[in-house]
């Protein structure tokens, strides 16, 4: 029985080492990509994707701050340079934004 509980013990130490871990990083555990991906874009946001990707620019990931609506960001591989994808479907190829590497 002590076996099983210090076992028992030693495995919730290590869930929350983990998800110490996933914390550290700002997004937690949520994926760079949501499932989901078309709840966060508009129509306009979504044709402007679509017309991009003829122009080397994929989507990268979305940023889903609390209480601020969601920051689509785009890249461009072969530049590696990345941008936003404004609500009004232009591209910012200069946002004031600070990247994380």
């Amino acid at each position: 029985m002590i076996g099983a509980a210090r076992d028992h013990l030693y495995r919730d130490i290590d869930v929350a080492l983990a998800l110490a871990g996933a914390q550290n990083e700002s997004r937690g555990t949520r994926p760079a990509l949501p499932a989901d991906i078309h709840f966060f874009l508009n129509d306009v946001q979504r044709i402007a994707l679509s017309s991009l990707d003829n122009f080397g620019w994929k989507l990268a990931f979305i940023r889903r701050p609390l209480f601020s609506p969601p920051l689509v960001v785009v890249k461009n591989s072969s530049k590696g340079k990345l941008a936003i994808l404004e609500e009004d479907g232009s591209v910012n190829l200069s946002p004031q934004i600070k990247w994380r590497h």
